[in-house]
């Protein structure tokens, strides 16, 4: 049942009285007046498992302390909703559940090949029918939602502000967590050369317009996380509200940089252009090293001349490198730097079709043909080529690809720890694990 379940763990239900019978769902914790059971545990592990998170190990004593781990996960998220339950500061409305079910309905239903298949597996998932499964989706989707409006709120209070792990600390959750960890997939490591189109002078105009427009309602009072859901343009931090979690200052581009380092705390800045298009910016706290920021993007239209003078760049550029020009300087020069200049242990199996079909057959130490990479939602293209730095065949996982992430994760994982922490501290909290 892989397909659906991913979708079928919900949250804690109220405590019941409890036979003792092989049939009756045996209850794993307990927060509040609320019970974990043990499907539901095990529908989180065997969900992740289907996503390609983690690998179930197969020795019953390793099987247990990972069951032991993710009950905890389960009894923070309980614990983060009770709390975010009575904070009247925290809104969700029904027609934005209702949205979130469709699109989670939508996605799930494209993994069939007819309605017959997904109706069987429907009913092996112990549904009648779709409506019974929508009314359970829409409980998960409110209680995740819910929290996601109460996590944001927290990280603007600097409440889940992210720790720094020290290294002793990385390599350890590197190691305990090795055993769930799926092999590691062939990867490639490349830098690239990536030209964008230049936005013409009249939309960049006429986009800095419509963000003034926008600027005066927000500073009228106007919500910032709602208008960036209807406005921005970043498929990223759009959808979230406009956040874009605590960042160092200098991973941004240098207008946005000198903006967020400049902007005081609270007040909406005029309009910023950056390579990506013109940014309206809200600084919502700081620290010594990084900030805690949301930005609406509103992306200038490109014409027809544009895109060809693009093209005609990079294919001039691709030549002078078979006449031996030397890849870093014509990078240095050219280089769009809204894109990465460089990639690392990138696993082949996740390369979009543009790059998978550039860079098929092309050796260590090679250059691939130039390449369209159509910007998603823009209605425009960028285009490219790569250097190919290395290879690597599918193995275990190696610490040094992975150690940033580990770093972002385990850095936002002891940040959010500390509260739920506090959480515990004065809640009733009863687990029923070995």
């Amino acid at each position: 049942m892989a397909g659906l379940a991913l979708l079928l763990v919900g949250g804690a239900t109220p405590v019941v009285a409890q036979e003792e019978d092989p049939t009756v769902d045996r209850i794993v914790a307990v927060v509040g007046t609320a019970a974990i059971t043990n499907s539901q545990l095990e529908e989180e592990l065997f969900g992740r498992q289907a996503e390609g998170l983690l690998k179930l190990p197969e020795d019953p004593l390793a099987l247990a302390r990972m069951k032991r781990q993710y009950a905890d996960t389960l009894i923070a998220n309980e614990l983060m909703f009770l709390e975010a339950a009575n904070d009247t500061t925290v809104k969700v409305s029904a027609q934005e559940v209702s949205d979130a079910v469709d699109q989670v309905m939508r996605a799930s239903r494209t993994r069939f090949a007819n309605d017959a298949d997904f109706q069987r597996e429907l009913r092996a998932a112990g549904f009648q029918n779709v409506e019974e499964w929508r009314r359970q989706l829409f409980e998960q989707q409110r209680r995740a939602i819910t929290i996601q409006r109460f996590r944001e709120n927290l990280q603007a209070a600097g409440t889940l502000a992210p720790k720094n792990p020290t290294e002793r600390e990385l390599r350890k959750f590197y190691d305990d967590n090795l055993a769930q960890l799926p092999p590691q997939p062939a990867t490639v490591s490349i830098r690239q050369l990536i030209i964008a189109p230049k936005f013409t002078e009249a939309s960049l105009a006429a986009t800095k317009l419509q963000a003034d427009s926008i600027i005066r309602e927000l500073r009228a009072g106007a919500d910032f996380a709602v208008a960036a859901r209807r406005f921005s343009q970043d498929p990223g931090s759009g959808p979230q509200g406009g956040s874009l979690g605590w960042q160092r200052p200098d991973g941004f581009v240098r207008a946005f940089a000198d903006a967020i380092t400049t902007l005081p705390r609270g007040t909406i800045s005029e309009p910023v252009v950056t390579e990506f298009g013109v940014h309206i910016i809200q600084v919502e706290r700081m620290q010594p090293t990084e900030v805690l920021a949301r930005h609406i993007l509103l992306v200038p239209g490109v014409d027809t001349a544009s895109e060809a003078a693009a093209r005609a760049t990079i294919d001039r550029l691709r030549a002078a490198i078979d006449a031996g020009a030397s890849f870093d300087s014509l990078q240095r020069i050219y280089h769009d730097p809204g894109e990465e200049k460089e990639l690392r242990g990138f696993p082949v199996p996740e390369l979009t079709p543009n790059y998978a079909g550039a860079l098929e057959g092309v050796p260590e130490g090679g250059y691939s043909p130039v390449f369209e990479l159509p910007v998603e939602g823009m209605g425009r293209s960028k285009w490219g080529f790569v250097r190919v730095l290395d290879r690597r065949e599918p193995g275990p996982p190696v610490y040094e690809l992975l150690k940033e992430n580990l770093r972002r994760a385990l850095g936002q994982r002891m940040g959010e720890n500390a509260y739920i922490e506090s959480l515990r501290a004065k809640s009733y909290v009863d687990i029923r694990l070995p």
